[in-house]
């Protein structure tokens, strides 16, 4: 992962973590500790299963993965922004960082 695809990534992470600790915050159950444990283990197995797959058959490169994960990281982040958005009756103009 290059320095800029890392930045990237840890701003859609860190985008994410901060739209569902408001959900947390404001007493939204869609972000139960369990809930989100059991989704974080299963997209992780999953996640690292086709990575090596694909890396192994030559069908992608490791930094073709690497950006494909990225780009997915701030897809989510902007998921999650206007699900929270949403399901809070919150306004567009909302953003999380």
């Amino acid at each position: 992962m290059n320095e800029n695809q890392g930045r990237r990534y840890e701003a859609a992470m860190h985008k994410i973590q901060s739209a569902i600790a408001y959900a947390l915050a404001n007493g939204d159950e869609m972000a139960s500790p369990k809930h989100l444990r059991v989704g974080v283990n299963s997209a992780m197995a999953s996640d690292k299963a086709v990575a090596a797959i694909l890396i192994e058959k030559g069908i992608c490169t490791r930094e073709e993965y690497v950006a494909a994960v990225v780009k997915a990281a701030e897809e989510e982040a902007q998921q999650t922004e206007a699900l929270i958005r949403e399901r809070l009756g919150l306004p567009g103009s909302i953003t999380f960082v």
